[in-house]
């Protein structure tokens, strides 16, 4: 029962932890940033909960490829998760938000709203089980 209890306890401090990992390039000014180049996996700073995945061409020529973390900020842009696209007759951008791990690989894993089982459930449910 108390190897139960450490177990819940951990998983309980893993999963309040509010850091963020997220694939971090782009390819503006020449950086190394593509479907395919996903650049390095970061840590995002405190208080921040979203990745991003942008793609934006302007004139029909891919202006920028970029991933990172993404925090709402003054203009009011949302870091909420989810998918957006602007069309215009001069630019086109497509971005997606996510809020778990590496989520931003590509815009299919940032787009698909995956549904999780955390650590604690499953140990809860497995004690149920046990006491049935």
């Amino acid at each position: 029962m108390q190897l139960l209890a450490s177990i819940l306890v951990f998983s309980l401090l893993v999963l309040d932890s509010d850091a963020i990992q997220c694939y971090q390039c782009t390819s503006f000014l020449g950086g190394e940033c593509s479907e395919t180049a996903k650049g390095s996996v970061v840590t995002c700073p405190d208080g921040i909960t979203s990745c991003t995945i942008v793609e934006a061409y302007a004139g029909g020529v891919l202006f920028t490829y970029s991933r990172g973390c993404v925090s709402a900020d003054s203009s009011g842009f949302s870091a909420e998760p989810g998918c957006t696209t602007m069309d215009s007759v001069a630019a086109k951008t497509k971005s997606c938000n996510c809020a778990t791990d590496k989520c931003n690989e590509s815009f299919e894993t940032a787009g698909a709203r995956a549904v999780q089982f955390s650590l604690v459930a499953a140990i809860l449910s497995a004690v149920l089980i046990n006491q049935l």
